[in-house]
């Protein structure tokens, strides 16, 4: 299979929007690039993300990125990004949708595990229950993130978490903007039910932070498989494995029910934060 390389859709030094100068390209994904761009009318530091250039009438990747940026304006937590701005900017007959966000500082948490090691035991439960506090927060306002995972999390100096990247939110309940037969999220980091072809609800990002969680207090995914297809199938299939014996006893009763197979029988992104919390202390 060929990798598609996205160009960004605009280089460092463009000016967007009338106000923020392009300063350095960051990171790049399916959707969008994201810069460091500086906002001459406010003179402030920025983080922005704009659509990729695509058709025109690509509707769905637009609509999609008119959600990211409702979900985040209706947010207001520590653990999640602050909208600033959003807005389109014509190129001919394309459109570019332009996110403009407040910049997070710190260490991507995929980065963080990227040897293989364990993170310290409370550096794991801080990660899980800041993470969960965010969740919390965004599950009230009834969004459900649908793609948890470590390269969604930026980890501040101080140890907060910070969860990124709304563009495949949707409304608890609403029907999301995909392809017929399109599964939305990160297979390895999947619940089962979306495997399976049913809809992600709140329960879904839960079984999603469990692997997280998972992934923080071992250093590996406890689902890797050879390819992603099989990895999603051991979540549907397989059995959770155990945490290590020397993984606080709390730590491991609540991972292990985040990672139910059932839905109706995980605890709710709050309590999770709560059981987090005070295995912590």
């Amino acid at each position: 299979m060929t990798e598609v390389v996205h160009a960004p859709a605009s280089p460092p030094g463009d000016l967007v929007g009338g106000r923020y100068e392009l300063l350095e390209l960051v990171g790049t994904g399916a959707m969008g690039a994201v810069f460091v761009a500086h906002d001459a009318r406010d003179d402030r530091v920025v983080a922005l993300k704009r659509l990729h250039t695509r058709d025109p009438g690509d509707e769905v990747a637009r609509a999609r990125f008119r959600t990211e940026a409702a979900c985040l304006a209706s947010l207001d937590h520590p653990g999640l990004p602050r909208i600033h701005d959003y807005g389109e900017q014509e190129d001919g007959p394309a459109v570019h949708p332009y996110l403009v966000m407040q910049l997070v500082l710190g260490d991507p948490l995929d980065e963080l595990l990227a040897d293989g090691e364990p993170l310290p035991q409370a550096v794991a439960a801080g990660v899980l229950a800041g993470l969960a506090e965010a969740l919390a927060v965004v599950h009230a306002h009834g969004i459900v993130h649908r793609d948890l995972k470590p390269g969604n999390v930026v980890v501040r100096p101080d140890g907060t978490p910070v969860l990124l990247d709304f563009g495949i939110a949707s409304p608890d309940g609403a029907e999301p903007l995909t392809a017929t037969g399109e599964i939305l999220g990160t297979l390895d980091y999947i619940s089962p039910e979306q495997v399976t072809g049913r809809r992600a609800t709140t329960a879904s990002d839960v079984y999603s932070l469990g692997v997280v969680a998972h992934a923080c207090l071992t250093g590996d995914r406890p689902f890797r498989r050879e390819t992603p297809l099989a990895s999603a199938l051991a979540h549907v299939h397989e059995p959770v494995p155990a945490l290590p014996a020397d993984v606080d006893a709390r730590l491991r009763e609540l991972v292990t029910a985040m990672l139910d197979k059932d839905p109706d029988a995980r605890p709710d992104a709050a309590e999770v934060a709560r059981l987090a919390r005070a295995a912590t202390g």
